[in-house]
């Protein structure tokens, strides 16, 4: 019992620990009201309520209100500046109210939260066992110990930040996209083992949970697919035990680990406190994996074992393709749990493969889990498939030459094993050739596993050269919309009928077709142009052929392309009967690029088509997408030219911009042997700028002594700048060549990939929201956010303004000008910077501005009696408004306040010095304010000091028809000693409302012209009396002498 009494108190006492004060502002500024009226809190929170200003009380006695769980209150009616405190120990829902003032609805309600209950879990106790960012998002647990029922284990894709950001938690990351989802455990609780799959149907939709327990509340929107991580934790964001992580690094900062170092993202996270990588957390070493699953290689044993083998990457199934590695393949894995000796599991890590017999070296790697506890070893059998034989390669560890068999020794502790497979290049013109590797025999204490048979293709790269025999693919674009179209190209000397031949489509793996007879003839030396209707008007003006939908022209990058002569197929684009997909990952490699979004022309080398896509897929140079330029003309080494040929080396190159330098060679063929031969290298175009990107003299002359056939190099400076400013190309092109040489290669595109992190982009009101003191919870969060501009520039010597995206506003400020922005109220611009406050103000200290937009319409401003921490750079309008002290209306200084009131509340109205107003007489009569809530508060907690700022001197708008109003009233004697008559002239009865200047309702009720009210009880002072009729209302000052 003791261990029981144990673990309760020690949950009381954590509960307890965590409960939170919440404050409740009470009249002063806001009139006879509470602020917030209601609010929900834990079971053993506290709620604060001060008194701004009012005579005013808390009443929540069950006298007044039978429902309440229990009573609380303070007692009578006070002027006094007071502050009452209680704790909230019974849950339910409560209500209060002022005494002198419920008659106004000065009440507010309470809704008290049982509190949770404790989770008894550590870390580990809990394994993830799937995780898809590609739509359907949705992840997978596995409980290694038994869950109690009823509790709340909490999931989010929010990141943990190291203690320089923010003090170690989640949060120094704002934004409410990434939130928690709370998993209760059904009443009996989830048995150790049990496989649990969470899916959100839809994109942006709420999670389903498929296996045991219910989804009390979710705010996991989105799981990304740019990298992201997942925790599990109990208790609350601001105090949380965790039980487990997984992460999948983004690929943009080639991170496949837990940060270490520098500030978190919201793609990739520190490892949170108290979990283990490999342990109770799991980090994929890949980076930019979107989906993955445990393969279950093993679901009986131990828990340690089974833990280290789901938290081990080689027994995960990942791909970018939701088809191979979602929700949808995912094996129902219940684990069982064992005691005493088990066996080690011995399986292949290495999956069916097909390589070019050029490839030299493959190693073939097997795992051993858990390591073996003894020595041993594992047989594999190599099968020799049709045509192979020793001469096309061996093993190591050496196959027997009668068997087959290679024999792996194992000794104690060893988790692994590898055969090198090594491939001779012959130079034979034969079939592929195949061999089986097969785990046969094991000895005592291991057993195979699920992948025991791996098959190895050896595709053989000798073929018969016909060229310049033939037709062949010389150019394909796959661009943006339809931009899409093929190049054939005629490398014979002869004119070639094009009746016979075929152009085929097989789209989608081949679950469709699409096939266009030619027609005509196709000149030596000449091409032949595909592309669609709505293709880039470049292509069309070159096009012989131009389609319509469907069509072979209309081609994505995962659909196969064949040409066919009328017998046979004699060139290639992808892998017939193969679909690799479109997303992230898909299409074919070709070189340095890809068959989606992507111009690929074939090198100037090749001379004829190829019906093998392995040896086809190297004969590519790739360049950008929308890349047009090549499109309606071909070069290619010509068929015997004997005169020097001059080329780049490569086609395209991809750099980052850290690398600082790149080399590209210029190559020559056929040198003459008794003269030089030069040839000028030049800039053509591209996106990057020199020197700001790049360095490079341009022309730059390369020359090749006679004879000699050594390529000459360039060399390219590379910027590494600071700025994210997106990848960048160079195109450079050979020209002027000299001696009769031919240029057969003579374009070359350099790509500059930026490293430079992205920076963030927010809606405003994703960095606005404050933490308990009033400080922003984005503070110091450096991003983007884009809005319009509302009022002037209130610093002429730099920028200060507020922006408002149409829902929420924030104050922009800069000390210097910034690229010769001018402020115009109307732009939609995108602000770059820092997030920051300034006495209690949220604002953002810009750096950089880009306009995206002018004139634009302004919201409509809100109509408020208030100003507190929701109105702050919010448009507001407030009505019916006097000033209180005309000689606060200084017209000096940096700016002046000047209190204004509507007869109830009284309000700070700032006039800063770059206003119009600023230099204009007091007003004198009733007005309405527009202008943007402010905020000047120098100390914690940043509660008080609420403005509202008027842009210019159209924002203080005349009450229309007050004038008359006015006109009609008088109150006398003004200063009053007694009593005071109120004379309405030619009007009928008005209602009147006397408040003291901190807003106490001295006197309400209903007058008519000639009526006296009594005012000899009253204390000496100003007072404000608001008179108003069904059309208008006034506010007079009225004063009392003793």
């Amino acid at each position: 019992m003791r261990s029981f009494f144990t673990l309760v108190f020690s949950s009381i006492i954590g509960f307890f620990a965590m409960a939170t004060n919440h404050q409740i502002a009470v009249g002063g500024s806001l009139g006879n009201a509470f602020s917030p009226s209601s609010i929900t809190v834990a079971q053993g929170d506290t709620i604060t309520w001060t008194n701004g200003g009012g005579f005013h009380n808390i009443n929540g006695n069950q006298a007044t209100y039978a429902s309440n769980p229990e009573s609380f209150g303070n007692g009578g009616a006070a002027s006094s500046s007071w502050t009452y405190q209680y704790v909230f120990n019974t849950p339910g829902s409560y209500t209060y109210q002022c005494d002198p003032h419920a008659g106004q609805n000065m009440v507010g309600t309470i809704q008290v939260n049982a509190a949770p209950v404790a989770s008894p879990l550590n870390p580990g106790d809990i394994v993830f066992a799937g995780f898809q960012a590609d739509a359907p998002d949705g992840f997978a647990i596995i409980p290694m110990v038994d869950l109690p029922g009823n509790i709340e284990i909490k999931f989010t894709d929010r990141s943990w930040g190291p203690s320089s950001q923010n003090g170690g938690t989640f949060d120094w990351y704002s934004p409410t996209a990434e939130d928690t989802m709370v998993w209760t455990t059904p009443a009996a609780g989830v048995v150790a083992g049990t496989y649990i799959r969470f899916e959100a149907p839809t994109s942006g939709s709420n999670m389903l949970v498929f296996g045991a327990g219910g989804i009390t509340s979710d705010a996991l929107t989105g799981i990304s697919a740019s990298g992201d991580n997942i925790f599990c934790f109990t208790g609350s964001m601001d105090n949380p035990t965790f039980i487990a992580g997984i992460m999948t690094p983004p690929s943009s900062n080639n991170q496949t680990t837990w940060m270490t170092t520098g500030n978190a993202l919201s793609t990739i996270s520190y490892l949170a406190p108290g979990l283990v990588d490999g342990a109770s957390a799991f980090a994929f070493a890949s980076a930019h994996i979107d989906n993955g699953y445990y393969n279950c290689a093993i679901s009986a044993a131990d828990t340690a074992t089974l833990r280290a083998a789901i938290y081990n990457q080689t027994n995960w199934v990942t791909d970018n393709d939701p088809s191979v590695a979602g929700a949808t393949n995912w094996p129902l894995c219940n684990l069982t749990f064992t005691t005493g000796p088990i066996n080690s599991i011995v399986s292949f890590i290495t999956q069916d493969f097909s390589v070019l017999e050029d490839a030299g070296t493959v190693q073939i790697d097997l795992s051993i889990i858990p390591p073996a506890t003894s020595a041993g070893t594992v047989t594999v059998r190599l099968t020799a498939g049709i045509g192979l034989d020793t001469a096309d390669g061996s093993t190591v560890p050496a196959f027997d030459l009668v068997t087959g068999d290679i024999l792996l020794p194992v000794v104690a502790g060893q988790d692994s094993l590898s055969i090198d497979l090594i491939i001779t290049d012959d130079t034979l013109v034969e079939s592929n050739e195949t061999g089986t590797f097969t785990i046969e025999n094991l000895t005592s204490g291991l057993t195979a596993g699920n992948d025991t048979v791996v098959v190895a293709t050896i595709i053989d790269n000798d073929f018969i050269s016909l060229g310049c025999s033939d037709l062949f693919f010389s150019e394909y674009i796959e661009g943006s919309g339809n931009n899409k179209g093929l190049e054939i190209y005629n490398p014979t000397a002869v004119a070639i009928d094009l009746t016979p031949y075929l152009v085929i489509e097989s789209g989608n793996g081949g679950s469709f077709t699409d096939t266009l007879n030619l027609s005509g003839t196709i000149a030596a030396g000449a091409t032949y142009i595909l592309c669609t209707d709505q293709a880039d008007a470049t292509m069309q003006a070159v096009a012989d052929t131009v389609l319509g939908f469907p069509s072979v022209s209309h081609f994505n990058g995962n659909d196969a392309l064949i040409l066919w002569n009328g017998t046979d197929t004699i060139d290639i684009i992808g892998e017939v009967g193969v679909d690799p997909g479109t997303g992230s990952g898909g299409g074919w490699t070709v070189g340095s690029g890809n068959t989606i979004n992507h111009t690929l022309v074939r090198k100037i080398g090749v001379q004829s088509g190829v019906n093998n896509w392995l040896i086809s897929s190297t004969q590519w140079d790739a360049y950008p997408q929308n890349t047009f330029g090549f499109f309606g003309s071909h070069t290619m080494n010509p068929c015997g030219n004997t005169n020097p040929t001059l080329g780049f080396s490569s086609g395209t190159l991809t750099v980052n911009e850290a690398d600082g330098t790149v080399t590209v060679d210029v190559l020559i063929g056929s040198p003459d042997p008794n003269s030089s031969t030069s040839v000028q290298v030049v800039v053509t175009g591209g996106s990057a700028n020199n020197p700001a990107d790049y360095t490079f003299s341009s022309p730059t002359t390369v020359a090749f002594p006679a004879g000699s056939s050594t390529p000459q190099t360039i060399t390219i400076g590379i910027i590494d700048d600071m700025i994210s400013d997106g990848t960048k190309t160079v195109d450079f092109a050979l020209q002027n060549p000299t001696n009769n040489a031919v240029i057969v290669g003579g374009t070359f595109f350099l790509v500059i990939q930026d490293d430079d992190i992205v920076i963030p982009a927010y809606s405003i009101g994703d960095v606005t929201a404050n933490n308990s003191v009033g400080e922003p919870d984005s503070l110091n969060v450096y991003c983007s956010i884009e809005g319009v501009v509302y009022g002037e520039n209130l610093r002429p010597s730099g920028l200060q303004f507020t922006l408002n995206d149409g829902s929420d506003g924030i104050h922009i400020f800069s000390g210097g000008a910034i690229s010769n922005y001018t402020v115009t109220e109307g732009d939609e611009l995108r602000v770059y910077g820092e997030i920051a406050f300034f006495n209690g103000l949220t604002q953002m200290d810009a750096d950089s501005v880009v306009v995206l937009s002018q004139g634009n319409a302004l919201v409509t401003p809100a109509v408020v009696t208030f100003l507190d921490e929701t109105t702050e750079s919010e448009l507001l309008e407030i009505k019916n408004l006097i000033i209180v002290d005309p000689s606060q209306w200084t017209g000096s200084g940096s700016g002046f306040n000047v209190d204004v009131t509507d007869g109830v509340s009284t309000y700070a109205m700032r006039i800063d010095s770059d206003v119009d107003l600023y230099s204009l007489p007091v007003p004198t009569t009733a007005f309405n304010l527009i202008g943007i809530g402010g905020q000047f508060d120098s100390s914690s907690p940043y509660d008080s000091g609420y403005q509202i700022l008027p842009r210019y001197s159209a924002d203080i708008i005349p009450t229309i028809g007050i004038n008359e109003f006015e006109e009609s009233i008088q109150l006398y004697p003004n200063p009053v000693v007694g009593k005071f008559t109120v004379d309405l002239g030619t009007l009928e009865k008005v209602s009147i409302s006397i408040t003291s200047i901190d807003g106490t309702v001295i006197y309400e009720g209903t007058v008519n012209s000639g009526d006296q009210i009594d005012a000899q009880g009253w204390a000496s002072g100003v007072y404000f009396a608001t008179l108003q009729n069904d059309q208008y209302s006034t506010t007079v000052r009225l004063v009392k002498n003793k």
